[in-house]
């Protein structure tokens, strides 16, 4: 089940593009490995980017979502239809 709702996360994002979250590319893929409850570190590992860099993404990311923890990131993207 937790698949099916990331793939139509997915597809939701690559439908309507990145622009309609107010996010880059980048931003939206940190977005959904962010909604897998996956740390900073584990994320830059998997992106090959620095824990600076990924610190920098998810700040961004709560900002232009509007919210204050990592946790809501989850509930915005699977409520995107």
């Amino acid at each position: 089940m937790r698949s099916q709702s990331r793939l139509l996360c997915c597809a939701a994002l690559s439908r309507r593009g990145a622009p309609a979250l107010g996010a880059t590319r980048r931003e939206a893929e940190v977005a959904l490995l962010l909604a897998e409850a996956l740390t900073n570190e584990m994320i830059a590992t998997r992106l090959f980017v620095s824990r600076h860099t990924m610190r920098h993404h998810t700040e961004n990311i709560l900002s232009k979502l509007n919210i204050r923890t990592r946790s809501e990131v989850a509930l915005k993207l699977y409520s995107i239809k």
